[in-house]
């Protein structure tokens, strides 16, 4: 949720990417729409990390644990 995200921001003292901020500010109002596109930035920069070369990702689910299946799962693939 867009409050999670704001929260996440205030805990770590660093702002969101802006091309994260463009990409979910369009879903305000559309729930699903918000999370499909979450899922689909999650991915990408995930993809984007492994390819440089990180050895592993922590995320935090924010006691949504079930946002995170879909990102391992188009990881795998």
């Amino acid at each position: 949720s867009l409050q999670h995200m704001e929260s996440a921001v205030r805990f770590s003292g660093h702002p969101l990417p802006e091309s994260l901020c463009h990409a979910v500010n369009n879903f305000k109002n559309d729930p699903l729409g918000f999370r499909k596109q979450s899922i689909d930035w999650s991915i990408q920069q995930a993809t984007d990390l492994l390819k440089f070369g990180v050895q592993g990702i922590h995320f935090y689910t924010m006691n949504k644990a079930d946002m995170v299946t879909p990102i391992v799962l188009a990881l795998k693939s």
